[in-house]
């Protein structure tokens, strides 16, 4: 404990916030970027500080070709490149949008909702891998609530957020009209307030932070004939034959979260029209993807989620290096933290793959987290399951 975070000026049974962090806000201004500042905020931003700086120095070699280094740095060299993104424009996207707008009911559905969950988001519902919590000797397969683009069910459903629902569903449209998905501002208006009412349905059948809080009712193992007979609108042989290409196969039991919102989920599939559930992964896709775009993408994004609900936005290059390169950056990152010689017995990390890629997952979505395992070693194992949890239950 640091005693310079305290105002030693002001009784705690007066105003014990100002008493216990009064120090810490005098020495910390918040930052107009952030809604909140701590320790944890401190340690993200330095962890960025050093990983930029060591990406930085790896364009500066001459990098023998195929070489760790070569991949590294040359990724970093193109996301640097805003003269080529804003020639772009929302052609790195198309091909993609114009397959959703493609999709059909069933299996199509099924498969675009599972390419999407693998790559840009979770629409509908997130699923992930995790210690079972009945039996910590095995992993399973988890099922859980998600698909909300704003993240929280209360800005959809409380009057005290109608403005922030009403500046998501601008953004929406926005998005529509510069990615061509709709080329007419009044019919990207009509398709943005389609996919915010579904949103909203969606909200409705989504259990609140308060009923999220507990862990047994949410521990539902179901087999996979009950899952597709009760939520019959998602294919699910579809779903674990993709997953069986890239991630898990034999899968055989899930655990289901909220059981109440995927029956209101497969309910509301289907009864909404194919056109809306379209919009609805578009908008899913492209508020995704706009970090990555032009300049005018990034610009309705952040004016969005930067200024009105004040989320700050994750690093692009970052999270871009870390998803494709995961293993390689692992490696220079053991370099960097061994030059720093910080307290880090990085040398003892079990070299599973499981554990690396569970950490950048972590680390790109929480670096605080990352950090954590990076300095506790001996945590790993377990913490295999809150890393899993990290990204499995928030959207």
């Amino acid at each position: 404990i640091d005693p310079s975070n305290f105002d030693l000026s002001v009784a705690p049974n007066e105003d014990f916030y100002q008493y216990a962090t009064g120090g810490w806000q005098a020495k910390n201004p918040l930052k107009p970027e952030f809604s909140r500042f701590g320790s944890f905020d401190v340690l993200r931003e330095n962890n960025e500080v050093r990983i930029n700086d060591l990406f930085q120095e790896m364009t500066k070699i001459e990098a023998a070709p195929g070489s760790v280094d070569q991949k590294i740095s040359d990724l970093y060299k193109m996301g640097l490149d805003s003269v080529r993104l804003n020639k772009e424009g929302a052609e790195p996207v198309k091909a993609d949008l114009a397959a959703i707008m493609q999709v059909e009911k069933g299996p199509t559905l099924t498969k675009a909702l599972t390419e999407m969950m693998l790559d840009v988001g979770n629409p509908l519902f997130a699923f992930g891998v995790m210690a079972d919590l009945m039996d910590s000797n095995t992993n399973a397969f988890y099922l859980e609530q998600s698909g909300l683009g704003m993240g929280n069910r209360d800005y959809y459903l409380e009057e005290s957020n109608a403005a922030l629902k009403k500046g998501y569903e601008e953004l929406l449209a926005k998005l529509f009209v510069l990615s061509a998905t709709l080329t007419e501002e009044a019919e990207a208006k009509r398709a943005a307030a389609d996919v915010v009412a579904f949103e909203t349905e969606l909200a409705r059948a989504s259990w609140s932070n308060v009923e999220l809080r507990d862990i047994a009712r949410s521990y539902n193992p179901m087999s996979v004939a009950d899952l597709k007979k009760r939520y019959d609108a998602i294919d699910w042989e579809v779903l674990f034959d993709e997953l069986g290409k890239v991630q898990v196969a034999g899968i055989d039991r899930a655990i289901v979260g909220q059981p109440s919102f995927f029956e209101g989920m497969n309910k509301l599939v289907k009864q909404t029209p194919i056109e809306t559930l379209r919009y609805y992964l578009a908008a899913q896709y492209l508020t995704s993807a706009a970090s990555y775009l032009s300049d005018d993408f990034y610009a309705a994004s952040f004016d969005f989620f930067g200024r009105q609900i004040t989320i700050k936005p994750r690093p692009l290059l970052f999270s871009q290096i870390g998803k494709n390169l995961c293993l390689l950056v692992y490696v220079q990152i053991k370099v960097l933290f061994a030059k720093l010689s910080c307290l880090l017995r990085i040398e003892q990390l079990n070299d599973d793959v499981a554990f690396i890629m569970g950490c950048f997952d972590c680390f790109y979505h929480d670096a605080h987290s990352f950090l954590f395992f990076l300095i506790f070693p001996s945590k790993s194992r377990g913490g295999l399951q809150y890393i899993s949890s990290c990204f499995s239950r928030n959207g």
